[in-house]
């Protein structure tokens, strides 16, 4: 069995991006999360002396932007939270519940015929930028608010989104310290002045709802419409950011065709999250963001057995396995956040692709 070691998590401060995250790396750690080039949170061994961290310190040395401010305050609000009702307290009702439970519309609506986007696909695999989760991701989080009425944000809602964002990809980074997970991210509050759906002359369902808002804020961040433009856009982040991949969601209070769902390049959510609750965007966003990176659904009209990912791994925790009842707790299948071999296997974290001499830090917090 893998020796585990303690690990520590740290809120820092920089002038330096590329040369502190080099010290991170040269003292035995990563970066978990880059909120932008002046604020990041590393993971080190807690051994490490955090005074020997010169390129970056635990206070800014200059006042910080409003987007690096909203990351900051969601990070350090749930860290101060860690001891509240929702990490203490007994599982919430959902907890461990079926996506498609009676009652509960399912994340990625896996049951329905219709191709997502007219794109042909149930998830991303095989897409250029997120063929598996091992390394640096760049993703792009575009809030998209309305000018006035009920699908415009609040400041509140902001910051509810990038916290639960945070959480949902702090867990992903910690499933498999082997994949060394990073996430850089790109956040986009953005406000557009386009009317609540259906759009006439869209003929997919999901455009009918998505098409109007998403190319409005598309085109006010210089893209063109379409997946032309979530696409470089995407591009444009790995580029820019100098990961191994990326990918872009879109959240909004617009009305969907449904509340989450993935395809290609991107995902798009409602902060509503359905009957599940904006508490439980964090489950939410990071089954979606495994499908990003070639997971399949393990619930409703899966094939047991079917390829899946880069790799090819066979949906082999799918519901409709045999015996009936066999199916393990999966992120994947359920309001959960633990992950089962086959859906690690999808996304990348497998021996084929670790390095056999890997040194890797360890998160004992993990739930796997």
């Amino acid at each position: 069995m893998e020796d585990r070691i303690m690990t520590q998590k740290v809120l820092r401060y920089t002038n330096n991006e590329v040369e502190a995250r080099t010290e991170v790396t040269n003292l035995g750690g990563r970066v978990v999360h880059q909120f932008s080039p002046t604020a990041f949170v590393a993971e080190l061994p807690d051994a490490v002396d955090l005074n020997d961290l010169t390129i970056s310190s635990a206070d800014p040395t200059q006042p910080l932007d409003e987007i690096t401010q909203l990351a900051v305050t969601a990070w350090t609000t749930t860290q101060q939270a860690a001891k509240s009702a929702k990490f203490t307290s007994a599982p919430s009702p959902t907890e461990g519940l079926a996506w498609d439970a009676p009652g509960f519309e399912p994340p990625h609506d896996s049951s329905s015929a219709v191709t997502l986007m007219a794109e042909n696909v149930a998830e991303s695999t095989g897409t250029p930028t997120s063929l598996y989760m091992i390394g640096s991701v760049a993703v792009g989080i575009v809030l998209v608010s309305r000018d006035t009425g009920a699908e415009a944000f609040t400041d509140a809602e902001r910051s509810k989104i990038i916290q639960e964002v945070q959480e949902g990809l702090d867990w992903l980074a910690g499933v498999e310290p082997r994949a060394r997970v990073s996430f850089n991210y790109d956040i986009r509050p953005i406000t557009v002045t386009s009317l609540p759906g259906p759009y006439a002359g869209a003929s997919d369902p999901y455009e009918r709802f998505e098409r109007d808002w998403r190319d409005a804020a598309l085109a006010s961040m210089g893209y063109a419409a379409g997946r032309a433009g979530y696409q470089k856009y995407a591009n444009d982040l790995r580029a820019k950011r100098q990961t191994d991949w990326s990918y872009v969601v879109f959240f909004t209070k617009y009305p969907l065709n449904h509340f989450a769902y993935a395809v290609v390049e991107k995902v798009v959510m409602n902060y509503d999250n359905d009957g599940w609750g904006p508490d439980n965007i964090n489950k939410v966003f990071a089954h979606e963001t495994c499908h990003i990176f070639g997971a399949a659904d393990e619930y409703g009209s899966c094939s047991c057995g079917e390829i899946s990912g880069h790799l090819g791994v066979p949906n082999n925790n799918c519901v409709n396995c045999s015996p009936p009842g066999s199916q393990i707790p999966c992120l994947m299948n359920a309001n959960t956040l633990q992950m089962c071999e086959f859906s690690r296997g999808q996304i990348g974290w497998d021996e084929r692709l670790f390095p056999a001499t890997e040194t890797n830090l360890v998160n004992t917090s993990v739930s796997t």
